[in-house]
């Protein structure tokens, strides 16, 4: 069984989030680590909301380790656009990412400038949010994965893994969505996170 959020699908929404922060014609930049499945499909996602709306294009990615990347790399990245091409957006696929990017956008003073729209939900990219650093954090919802699985693993030791399976979806695929967090509705999402028993920080 598979309960979580489709990384197709997480593209696909930041795709939209994006949409909503820019005017068509808008430069779009995406940066990822092609060495994880999980980002190529966040990033086929959001290409392909792009490629069905005329007007936006994705003319810049950079493609880094993410767990190394650093603010330098994205300033220079930024900066070597062919052209003087500006950078209007950027999409992130993970929390170091957009943290990198955040860093990189602040150091540059372009902060409200540059959009950012990451996927993630750690404390730092929400206070980032509140700042208004990043536009949009895209949430996997994982108080809802957490929950789910433990109820999925309930009914399997009481019911039996058969009968379990039979009342799930035949693609034994649990979707949680997404949560898309923004400035303007940070606090409620704080407001059910503590609903929840959860602390932040943010």
């Amino acid at each position: 069984v598979y309960i979580g959020t489709r990384h197709y699908y997480a593209g696909q929404q930041s795709a939209e989030a994006m949409m909503e922060l820019l005017d068509p014609e808008s430069e779009i930049g995406i940066i990822t680590d092609p060495s994880v499945p999980d980002f190529l499909q966040s990033v086929q996602g959001f290409k392909d909301m792009f490629a069905e709306n005329k007007g936006f294009k994705i003319s810049k990615i950079l493609e880094k380790d993410y767990r190394t990347i650093q603010p330098e790399d994205i300033e220079i990245w930024i900066g070597n656009s062919r052209s003087n091409l500006e950078i209007n957006g950027i999409f992130c696929v993970s929390d170091s990412i957009g943290l990198a990017t955040a860093k990189t956008i602040e150091k540059m003073g372009k902060s409200g400038q540059i959009k950012i729209v990451c996927i993630g939900e750690s404390m730092e990219i929400m206070k980032l949010v509140k700042q208004n650093v990043i536009q949009v954090a895209i949430s996997r919802r994982p108080y809802r994965l957490g929950y789910s699985s433990v109820i999925v693993l309930q009914n399997m030791i009481k019911a039996g893994i058969r009968d379990t399976l039979m009342i799930l979806p035949k693609s034994e695929m649990i979707e949680l969505g997404v949560v898309t967090v923004t400035p303007s509705n940070i606090d409620d999402y704080r407001k059910q996170l503590l609903k929840w028993g959860i602390k932040t920080e943010f």
